[in-house]
């Protein structure tokens, strides 16, 4: 089975507290196709812009629907597949969860059976430089003062011509046990995260005290590993012995035990 990529660009802001995903698809099998974006929003939002990119898979004919059009968005679209919702009248979608928007287009048949993956990434890296350019895919969520909120994508797999949706992400956090363990003189950790954020993993030994931070960075929703080599945060060797790994995001924290032998 052949693997395609339809990618909904979304240029998020820093810290992601707002999310939204595909909740739903309608495929007649026969080159119609629907999507609705489900949404999980922390604040007020009061309006919204993204492109919808598809490699010439899907070619987006409407969107309509939800707490869009429940709020009396505006909402219009190009051929080029932007997206584009605000309010004349200052409404705004409250804090809360649903259905966000629906968007409807056509595909070729031909694509039956295609496995496309729908996320939403930040596209600042389609000429080879890091920063963002004017030109590069962009998709905000503003508040009521026009400001560019938190926000991140939870993506989803379709299959073109039977409409079989598949999470992709993990929809809750998680920190596995190491492997190996016992170990000597490396071991992986892997986790999850469920909703963008600062993600931290610090080694503890059996006193309290730091001894190695893994992880301090901001992640997406995703899984991932990380590896210990038993050394300090001055990259120092360690003792052998019992230590404790503790992993912080959002709200989840978790705390697991390794054995590191010699």
């Amino acid at each position: 089975m052949r693997n395609m990529f339809l990618t909904i660009m979304f240029a998020s802001s820093l810290f992601a507290a707002n999310t939204l995903h595909v909740s739903n698809v309608t495929d007649d099998g026969a080159g119609n196709v629907s999507f609705t974006l489900g949404y999980n929003f922390d604040v007020e939002v009061a309006g919204f812009q993204f492109d919808l990119l598809s490699d010439g898979a899907f070619m987006l004919a409407d969107a309509t629907g939800g707490a869009c059009t429940d709020s009396g968005f505006m909402v219009s679209t190009n051929a080029s597949g932007r997206v584009i919702g605000f309010s004349l009248t200052g409404a705004t979608i409250s804090p809360g969860m649903g259905d966000f928007i629906t968007l409807t287009g056509t595909y070729d048949t031909a694509l039956a059976g295609t496995v496309v993956s729908v996320t939403a990434v930040e596209d600042c890296e389609s000429d080879g430089d890091a920063a963002c350019d004017s030109d590069d895919t962009r998709m905000v969520l503003s508040d009521t003062g026009a400001a560019a909120l938190e926000s991140s994508f939870i993506a989803s797999s379709w299959t073109v011509g039977d409409g079989t949706l598949d999470n992709e992400q993990p929809l809750e956090f998680s920190l596995s046990a190491n492997y190996p363990n016992p170990f000597n003189p490396t071991t992986t950790i892997d986790y999850s995260i469920a909703t963008a954020g600062d993600v931290s993993i610090v080694v503890y030994d059996m006193m309290g005290r730091e001894v190695r931070s893994l992880v301090a960075d901001f992640a997406t929703p995703g899984s991932y590993s990380v590896v210990w080599d038993a050394t300090n945060n001055e990259g120092l060797s360690v003792a052998a012995g019992m230590y404790v790994y503790k992993m912080t995001s959002s709200d989840f924290v978790e705390v697991n035990k390794m054995l590191l032998v010699k």
